[in-house]
């Protein structure tokens, strides 16, 4: 009988190279299409919400930002979803 932790171990020692290349792409993607569109926002401590909030006034941009996130994580889901049903 194979538990939730035996399966989160199992996806991390069969995909992690691929996981973490993966998360380095999306990454370089989402800089480069933000740099693309002189997107400017700066932030503090972990580039969430609160920072995004916090620094509002002094970013350029900042909604086409939130589009550039929400197409990120759209992406992220997809990718981490494919991978998961590969285990």
């Amino acid at each position: 009988m194979e538990t939730r932790i035996n399966k989160l171990l199992n996806f991390f020692q069969r995909l992690g190279k691929a996981v973490m290349t993966s998360i380095a792409v999306l990454t370089g993607a989402a800089l480069d299409i933000t740099a693309f569109f002189g997107v400017r926002h700066g932030y503090s401590f972990s580039a969430g919400l609160i920072d995004y909030l916090l620094n509002l006034n002094l970013a350029e941009k900042s909604v086409e930002l939130l589009l550039v996130g929400i197409i990120i994580g759209i992406v992220y889901f997809i990718i981490f979803y494919f991978f998961n049903n590969k285990i």
